[in-house]
């Protein structure tokens, strides 16, 4: 099985929808009625951005597309670390951006 660099950019992708995940199910166990909001907010923030991968990612997948998807791969990376929300996938897009333009793969 070959490597490809879509595979970095989905497990970016998890990592980040894994943490989003947690931070909501571990606000909905707080007993503060603030904490709850706050850290499901967050949470669901983790999850709106790290559903910034995903259009690089199909882009990505597919051959013929594969030159773009890594051009805007590392384009919505850099956005989303500077979002700083974002930061997880943003810098899984920008290697997997790299990867794809240096191993073609």
């Amino acid at each position: 099985m070959k490597f490809r660099s879509w595979y970095v950019v989905l497990l970016g992708i998890l990592i980040q929808a894994g943490f989003g995940f947690m931070l909501i199910f571990s606000g909905t166990t707080s007993n503060n009625v603030g904490g709850i909001i706050a850290i499901t907010l967050g949470g669901i923030v983790l999850l709106l951005t790290a559903g910034l991968g995903i259009i690089p990612l199909l882009l990505l997948v597919f051959k013929k597309t594969r030159r773009i998807g890594a051009v805007i791969s590392i384009i919505v990376g850099i956005v989303g670390i500077s979002i700083q929300a974002g930061f997880i996938v943003g810098v899984f897009l920008v290697i997997g951006g790299i990867l794809s333009l240096w191993l073609k793969t």
